[in-house]
């Protein structure tokens, strides 16, 4: 390789370490509730913080940002070896291999962003764009072969390297290149999985008490809530003289408000009787939500109505998991709406048929409702998923940063 190309080669390297220490960045911002830079989320379409924020952002439970660090400082002492000069075609083979495997991850992970999660990520784009680079240096350099008969070669050089490990062979073609594989795959992997929980660790550090003391600073707003069994209740859980009461106002419909509902179920279970988790409707549907001025969620106001028919009968959870793990965009591309597929399952759940048409039919829970969506805009409601924990609005509603507060509530560490 010329020395244009060896340098070439490690500065896309730099620039495919740096983009992937920018995504652990992100990724770590995106895990506590932390905005991201303007340039990262440009709009719906280009967007950082839903690609890195999915999951398909972490392999094996590993950020991929910390596998792309272990990725480009490989290819880092890849290149001080090449420099050596020693096994220079096999190790262009190998590298060609492994870039070849690298081109085609990122053409997957490009096809994940576009088709499944609807949005293109910058940083992202950027990694696909030197994995590509590097893989064209490798493809063009002075080849000896074919494309296919190099990167077979390059296969059977990986599998000659790490059946070396295992049996010991002088006559290996890459016994001068074993010595370093184990200790540039080591290195590189030390310094790349250490990143990630030091950024993780600082991030934490760094909010949790500026988030506890923006909400310390949030006014008390008076929150009523009726706890007594009946037909008008506030659905909870938790302990009713819990030191700790989380109100939380959702929709049925919010996809938010979906993921939140299974977020507060497990924390209403890790926190046991020191929590109380009150449930509020605010369906953003014009059919009974005049805040809303056009028609959004056209079925909200009937789940919530539903839900609430069904407490009648003692259901008010089951049915409330049901409504919460309805696929409402697999509906929408089904051309099915909420409701109907709700009164499709309605026999499955065994309800009262008869208690419940008379309960959709009458007033009182529509009422209920009413008086939830009253509550919540004399609140200064915007937007659902919305949480108030002992009557202070939480502004972050981020699982870690509810645990922060939740925390320094009850004076347990972190």
């Amino acid at each position: 390789m010329s020395l244009i190309r060896l340098l070439l080669f490690l500065l896309l390297t730099v620039v495919g370490a740096a983009f992937s220490f920018w995504s652990l960045i992100e990724h770590t911002h995106i895990q506590f509730g932390i905005k991201s830079l303007p340039l990262c989320n440009i709009s719906e379409q280009i967007s950082c913080g839903a690609v890195l924020g999915s999951e398909f952002a972490v392999l094996f439970g590993i950020p991929l940002g910390a596998l792309g660090l272990f990725f480009y400082l490989g290819n880092f002492f890849a290149f001080l070896r090449r420099q050596k000069g020693d096994n220079s075609s096999a190790q262009g083979d190998l590298l060609l291999f492994v870039h070849s495997l690298s081109v085609l991850f990122s053409l997957y992970l490009l096809g994940i962003s576009h088709l499944i999660i609807g949005t293109l990520c910058p940083i992202c784009m950027g990694m696909y764009l030197v994995n590509i680079l590097l893989f064209i240096i490798l493809l063009t350099e002075e080849p000896i072969g074919s494309f296919l008969s190099r990167v077979t070669r390059g296969l059977t050089g990986i599998i000659s390297i790490t059946a070396s490990f295992f049996v010991s062979s002088s006559e290996s073609t890459s016994s001068k290149i074993i010595w370093w594989m184990p200790l540039g795959i080591i290195l590189s992997a030390v310094v790349a999985f250490s990143v990630s929980p030091l950024l993780y660790i600082k991030a934490n550090q760094s909010i949790r008490d500026s988030m506890v003391q923006e909400w310390l600073a949030q006014p008390t707003q008076e929150i009523p809530k009726n706890l007594t069994a009946g037909m008008l209740q506030d659905y909870f859980k938790g302990s009713s003289s819990a030191p700790v009461e989380l109100v939380e106002f959702f929709d049925f419909q919010c996809p938010a408000c979906q993921n939140y509902y299974f977020v507060l179920e497990d924390m209403a279970e890790q926190y046991g009787d020191d929590l109380l988790v009150v449930l509020k409707n605010y369906p953003l549907d014009s059919n009974c939500n005049p805040s809303v001025p056009s028609e959004f969620r056209s079925d909200s106001c009937f789940l919530a109505l539903f839900s609430r028919c069904a407490g009648e009968q003692g259901r008010y959870f089951d049915v409330a998991n049901f409504l919460m793990s309805l696929d409402t965009r697999e509906l929408d591309q089904q051309g099915i709406t909420a409701r109907q597929a709700v009164m499709e399952e309605s026999p499955r759940l065994n309800l009262d048929k008869t208690a419940m048409i008379e309960c959709l039919e009458a007033d009182r829970q529509r009422e209920k409702i009413m008086a939830d969506i009253e509550l919540g805009n004399r609140l200064g409601l915007e937007s659902t998923p919305t949480v108030w924990i002992n009557q202070k609005k939480v502004s972050n509603i981020h699982p870690e940063v509810v645990k922060q507060i939740l925390n320094h509530i009850l004076g347990k560490s972190s």
